[in-house]
């Protein structure tokens, strides 16, 4: 028992501290507050920082005005201090108390006559093998142009959840989708100004979820499929973390499930799979908390030939068909009728379908109807590799490149550490930033030629650009 109130002495001793004098003090950094709390306005603010402690009236506020985390040798001021801002500016802070006690960093962007972005999460059913998202009517007019039916392609960021950020605009309508039309396809109407979380299996807007910015996220790349045979994989776990930089990460390979027992390792590293493997994977942070439960299937077979159509049709068809004959080697695939079969959604007015198996086909596309100019195309043959059709220009060679028009496309500055503008004559409608392990990291519709990245932790990322009409344009930038 003397022991046990032993410990208890030195704990609080260890917590509280203890003065000469027998008085004890609670050890309790200043608190930094910047406001106004509102981050937007169309004219210029007057940003107040201040400091409150309990012991020093007036602890010592370093702040910096672009971004940067302050030092001891940054702009300093005592108790208090205001900035006049009259572009969009972020600032940072901390304070130090005569005792020598600092607060923890805080940080907040001011925007001015320029909107803040806003981020929209969304959870779909399970059986939605894509998801897409469409919006209209952003404000203030013109800050962001219509999409086209059924959208752009958004992928899954953590924990099935999906993202798209929107900037440059107040407010905006949408609507998620996999791609077709109708109840248990689509959400309703949606009107979107601010973060927010939509559970379409509720279906709602929900708070947001319990644990979402703490949880490790876990990504395993590539995702499981099927394998050339004799061709091992390089297979890489990874798990990002709120306060944990390397959580661990628990596997299995034999379709176990995995406990703190099971193989770990520090997020990230990489497993060499040659075999058919299941692969189950979990990752816990520091503190306990963990990511959903991860399954990926992996199988390894003779090689098979897989290409793909894209068609484009004119507004107002319905969702267009692909008619296909003189397929090769025959037997591989089914044998269909007038008007074939129906394609899928690709993004911004695109569509695709896959054929598998096959080195040649012949093809029309077409809306269900005959009609050489009117409903269909001309005969497409001898088709051995992805095509893309667009129905007002034909055939497209290269379609990153507005079919052969020379048109260039560059990002600069790079590497940058807050602003990556796009030099381009084509129309960049979207981005898509990933990191080097196949991660989507954010996704963003553009109103403006330039994105943000300074959010982004200092790295080399792959940038996905979504060009109007035409397939996607990859590139790469560096944050420093």
């Amino acid at each position: 028992m003397d022991r046990f109130f032993t410990i208890l002495s030195l704990l609080f001793i260890y917590s509280y501290g203890y003065s000469n004098n027998g008085e004890n003090h609670l050890k309790v950094g200043p608190t930094v507050i910047i406001g106004p709390s509102a981050n937007y306005s169309t004219t210029a603010i007057t940003v107040l920082i201040t400091a409150q402690d309990g012991v020093d009236p007036n602890p010592t506020i370093f702040y910096t005005t672009d971004g940067s985390n302050p030092t001891l040798s940054s702009n300093s001021a005592s108790g208090s201090v205001s900035i006049p801002v009259s572009t969009t500016t972020t600032i940072t802070a901390f304070a130090k108390s005569q005792a020598g006690l600092m607060s923890a960093i805080v940080s907040k962007k001011y925007f001015i006559n320029e909107f803040p972005p806003f981020t929209v999460y969304v959870k779909v059913p399970a059986n939605w093998t894509s998801v897409f998202v469409h919006h209209w009517g952003a404000l203030p007019a013109g800050s962001l142009a219509d999409s086209v039916w059924p959208g752009a392609a958004v992928s899954q960021t953590c924990n099935g959840w999906y993202k798209c950020t929107f900037t440059g605009t107040a407010s905006t309508n949408l609507i998620v989708s996999n791609g077709v039309n109708g109840a248990g396809n689509q959400t309703v109407d949606l009107f979107v100004a601010a973060d927010g979380w939509y559970d379409v299996t509720y279906p709602g807007w929900v708070p947001e979820p319990a644990g979402f910015l703490y949880a490790p996220c876990l990504y395993i790349t590539p995702p499981g499929g099927t394998f050339p045979l004799g061709s091992p994989i390089q297979v890489g776990l990874s798990a990002t973390d709120y306060d944990d930089p390397h959580p661990i990460i628990y596997y299995t390979t034999d379709g176990s499930t995995p406990t703190t027992a099971s193989p770990s390792a520090l997020s990230p590293f990489v497993l060499a799979i040659s075999t058919t493997t299941i692969l189950k994977a979990i990752a816990y942070d520091q503190f306990s908390n963990f990511s959903e439960l991860h399954t990926e299937n992996y199988t390894f077979a003779e090689p098979v030939n897989t290409f793909k159509a894209y068609f484009k049709p004119p507004v107002g068809w319905p969702i267009p068909k692909v008619y296909y004959w003189n397929a090769t080697p025959v037997g591989v695939m089914s044998v269909v009728s007038w008007p074939g079969v129906s394609m899928s959604a690709y993004g911004n007015g695109w569509y695709q379908y896959t054929f598998t198996g096959l080195t040649s086909v012949n093809m029309i596309f077409n809306n269900g109807s005959g009609g050489l100019g009117t409903n269909q195309t001309p005969d497409v043959t001898n088709v051995t590799a992805d095509i893309w059709y667009d129905w007002t220009q034909g055939l497209l060679d290269n379609p990153s490149a507005e079919a052969g028009s020379g048109y260039s496309l560059k990002l600069f500055p790079v590497p940058s550490s807050q602003w990556v503008n796009i030099e381009s004559g084509l129309q960049v409608d979207s981005v898509e930033v990933y990191d080097l392990f196949g991660r989507l990291i954010d996704q963003v519709w553009l109103n403006e030629p330039r994105f943000s990245i300074e959010k982004l932790a200092v790295g080399t990322y792959l940038v996905k650009m979504t060009v109007v009409g035409q397939r996607p344009i990859y590139s790469k930038i560096v944050k420093m």
